[in-house]
């Protein structure tokens, strides 16, 4: 798999939670890990009891690909440097690790994540919540309703993340005086905005399984900006077919990111002289 991340700094990010943990060492400490990353894979080696989140009736199904809930032993300052540079080697480049505190134990925060990880939407459908990927968990403040949001973290006192740049991040906490609101609910607005963000990814997915070879191997998380600009460009110019957004992404990484200001692109958006679902075609006639 490839994904639009950057490499985290071990030791940098080890160093930063182990002062945030002995800042508020009364606190409970848990790391989150997305399992589905590893599925297939080596599994995670860090000392410490795993529990498993989709381990209810309905989430049984899911359970070799389910978010780890780790306690972290800040009482214990050695093995809590080993647990944390264990997360953040296994962890490196890959979407799949945040750390939260809370007043409450791990199981008390395992039963309320259970109740969040299904989403229903406006007209009744359900959809799992991947809250444990760090890609999906920095968009849910802005797309899910305030009182899922709540719902989601109204147990925790913080919440930190591994973003895109390897660089750990704070996710906002809902207001203590908010009252959460079960099941997480998302309209549709909503929903269309966890889609147009999430779709920059997508192309990359679809790009990697048609041409591996021509995606960077680093400064990735600018290389997703980049196809981030390119999901605007298609929207604005109303290129509505996935495969030709995938046809404009590799278009552009063919072109060193210069793609978009091409004339003779911009001549083919304006004049829409492709059919629908076959820009690619077009784009190939274009650069002969």
């Amino acid at each position: 798999m490839y994904f639009a991340v950057d490499p985290l700094d071990v030791a940098d990010v080890t160093s930063q939670l182990m002062t945030l943990i002995e800042a508020n060492s009364k606190a409970n400490w848990i790391a989150v890990v997305d399992s589905a990353f590893d599925h297939g894979g080596s599994a995670l080696a860090c000392h410490g009891t795993h529990i498993v989140l989709y381990s209810s009736e309905e989430l049984d199904a899911l359970s070799e690909v389910s978010p780890l809930l780790i306690p972290l032993i800040a009482e214990e300052k050695r093995v809590l440097e080993e647990q944390l540079l264990s997360l953040a080697k296994h962890c490196a480049g890959r979407p799949m690790l945040s750390v939260v505190a809370s007043a409450k134990h791990v199981e008390e925060v395992k039963l309320n994540w259970q109740k969040c990880a299904r989403v229903v939407t406006d007209d009744g459908q359900k959809m799992l919540l991947r809250f444990a990927d760090t890609r999906v968990l920095p968009v849910l403040p802005e797309t899910l309703r305030q009182e899922s949001w709540v719902a989601l973290t109204h147990e925790l006192i913080g919440w930190w993340y591994i973003d895109r740049a390897g660089e750990l991040m704070p996710a906002p906490i809902a207001a203590t005086d908010a009252a959460p609101a079960f099941p997480i609910a998302i309209g549709h607005h909503g929903l269309s905005q966890m889609l147009e963000r999430n779709e920059p990814d997508a192309v990359i997915d679809r790009i990697f399984a048609q041409t591996p070879e021509i995606l960077p191997k680093s400064n990735k998380a600018a290389f997703f900006e980049r196809m981030r600009n390119v999901c605007d460009f298609a929207r604005e110019r109303e290129v509505e077919a996935f495969p030709d957004v995938v046809a404009l992404g590799a278009f552009d990484i063919a072109c060193r990111h210069q793609g978009l200001e091409n004339p003779r692109l911009l001549k083919l958006v304006a004049e829409r002289g492709w059919s629908r679902g076959e820009m690619a075609a077009a784009l190939t006639k274009l650069a002969d």
